[in-house]
């Protein structure tokens, strides 16, 4: 039986990918049993019966919005109606096509994605509701373009009933203009909400809410705009009718998404400018006092993670030590993209909070990725293959059109660097089908690329610096334009 290049190249191919995926599996089973040694206890002061987020499993990036790639402001909380965690966030439209001025950061929806195991997250949809919030392209706002914008959702689970504080902005903006307030919602199982009431606040430029409670009495700080964009506070007590306490809760600097916790005996309250800044207070009512500032910088060596942090959101579980952990989520961005990412705040000997971001990125997990990224490689490779053997040799223009012959397989770490004609190719072993979007840096210093080419095969090549351009013309590496 005579086979063409394109029948030898699928063989090939299955053959490789099948010894990537067998090696992959030996070495997770291994790899397995040191994870489960850092998995985190199940108990929690925070969210009884729940799953622990589990730090040491958790992937890098946490999680990527597979609608527009602007996943942002996240607020995490268990529910026990879904039994699973909920990351409620803004849903930024990143990647809308002739995007002008900001009008990409408005608009938005506030979309769900949820996790069973504490350490994967799926993508469940938007919030659904009335007063505009299940569709607010559709709504009637007052920018040059239709619609409205919901920012920043701040969550909270009591009396069998959840309560969420949203930013309503008032239409779609290009600049940072526009009426923004505090509205709120009440659902019974956190995907389907109904309009309660709009929080009178100190004006109606406020922002990024975040709802406590000390003793018998409730507590809202807010980001007022109108007021050099420093924190306020509100006092509540029945989460309706707010009274704004005199002056600031932060006692310097503008800054965004406050957010106040109880940890160790004290209270705290963590920001977002210049990093995420982090003030102690032993009421939490007010008189917060500067303790230090974690992420601050571009040093993080997990993917999407090289990059200031940005709005933080806390939650508490149990520790190995029987104390409390601080979980933060956080996003970092490029460019307009934006993705979540996970670490712990701990407290250091001289009574300052620090993060180490680089605490579960081991060499080892690092080493099982990059095994990972490999077979997903020559996945995408083989089914860019076969789409092209079945469409006249033209090689797919996005990775919709192949998905089929890979179910379930993720796109987000990758990018399509050729197209056209796939037998026209005179050098198919050198010319770049697809690569990772990114370099990640490993935890002992280099960068890792991983690249699949148009004879199917897929290599991992490591530099010093994160720029691979001058190494990919080194090795004489080709792309075919999609017109060839």
């Amino acid at each position: 039986m005579f086979m063409n290049r394109q029948s030898w190249t699928f063989v090939a191919i299955f053959l490789a990918a099948l010894s990537v995926a067998v090696g992959l599996m030996e070495h997770r089973a291994i790899a397995a049993q040191s994870a489960l040694a850092q998995t985190s206890p199940a108990a929690s002061t925070t969210f009884p019966g729940h799953v622990p987020i589990d730090l040491a499993r958790s992937e890098a990036p946490l999680f990527d919005d597979p609608v527009y790639h602007g996943a942002s402001d996240p607020f995490v909380i268990w529910n026990p109606v879904k039994k699973a965690w909920f990351m409620y966030y803004t849903q930024r439209r990143a990647t809308m096509p002739k995007a002008n001025g900001v009008d990409w950061v408005h608009g938005s929806a506030i979309a769900i994605a949820t996790s069973q195991d504490g350490f994967t997250w799926k993508y469940l949809g938007t919030c659904q509701g009335d007063h505009d919030l299940s569709e607010p392209l559709k709504a009637a706002g007052k920018g040059l373009e239709p619609g409205l914008t919901w920012w920043a959702p701040c969550l909270l689970y009591e009396n069998k009933m959840f309560h969420m504080w949203v930013v309503l902005v008032d239409g779609v903006y290009r600049n940072w203009t526009g009426n923004r307030n505090i509205m709120h919602f009440t659902s019974e199982d956190g995907i389907a909400w109904k309009y309660a009431d709009t929080c009178k606040l100190s004006s109606d430029r406020v922002i990024d809410p975040t709802v406590y409670k000390v003793k018998d009495l409730w507590y809202m700080v807010y980001k007022d705009e109108a007021d050099g964009s420093h924190t306020h506070v509100a006092t509540s007590k029945e989460m309706v009718d707010w009274t704004n306490n005199p002056g600031r809760a932060d006692p310097d600097g503008s800054q965004e998404a406050p957010f106040v916790f109880h940890w160790k005996g004290s209270w705290w309250l963590i920001v977002d400018g210049q990093g995420l800044r982090v003030y102690k207070s032993e009421t939490g009512t007010g008189n917060f006092v500067y303790n230090n500032t974690v992420l601050g910088a571009a040093d993080g060596t997990r993917p999407w993670d090289n990059a200031v942090g940005h709005h933080p959101g806390i939650v508490m579980q149990g520790g190995a030590d029987g104390e409390d952990q601080c979980v933060i989520f956080y996003f970092t961005q490029r460019g307009r993209e934006s993705m979540m990412q996970v670490a712990e705040l701990e407290l250091g000997a001289d009574g300052k909070v620090v993060c180490n971001r680089n605490k579960y990125a081991n060499e080892e997990s690092f080493q099982q990725e990059n095994m990972a990224r490999m077979t997903q490689a020559k996945q995408w490779a083989l089914a860019f293959i076969m789409f092209a053997d079945a469409h006249g040799n033209q090689l797919p223009i996005n990775f919709e059109q192949a998905i089929n012959y890979v179910p379930g397989l993720s796109e987000s770490n990758w990018e399509i660097v050729s197209g056209g004609d796939y037998s026209r190719s005179a050098k198919p072993d050198k010319t770049i089908l697809l690569r990772e979007k990114e370099p990640r840096h490993s935890p002992d210093g280099p960068f890792f690329r991983v690249y699949a080419f148009m004879d199917g095969h897929a290599v991992q090549i490591s530099s010093p610096e994160d720029d691979f351009a001058a190494l990919e013309k080194q090795r004489g590496y080709l792309v075919q334009s999609p017109e060839n």
